[in-house]
């Protein structure tokens, strides 16, 4: 069992720099967990803004990499 949540960065000029995450699904057994949840972030140079997702295990001591994926959006 792992206990997920989504670590939500986004990178580009200083001022977009942000990050979020959702709450975490707790004993998942790791069968595609719903988080159900949005955030918005406001852009001042989309054309430079990268997202990243991050999907880690809520451990007591330290959290353990799952996966990620990173987006850049393209105009």
């Amino acid at each position: 069992m792992i206990d997920p949540y989504v670590l939500i960065e986004l990178f580009g000029v200083s001022a977009d720099c942000s990050e979020q995450r959702t709450r975490t699904a707790p004993n998942n057994s790791g069968e595609s967990p719903l988080f159900d949840e949005s955030f918005e972030f406001r852009l001042t140079l989309p054309s430079l803004a990268l997202v990243r997702f991050v999907v880690l295990d809520d451990e007591f001591i330290g959290d353990e990499f799952i996966g990620e994926s990173r987006f850049r959006n393209v105009l």
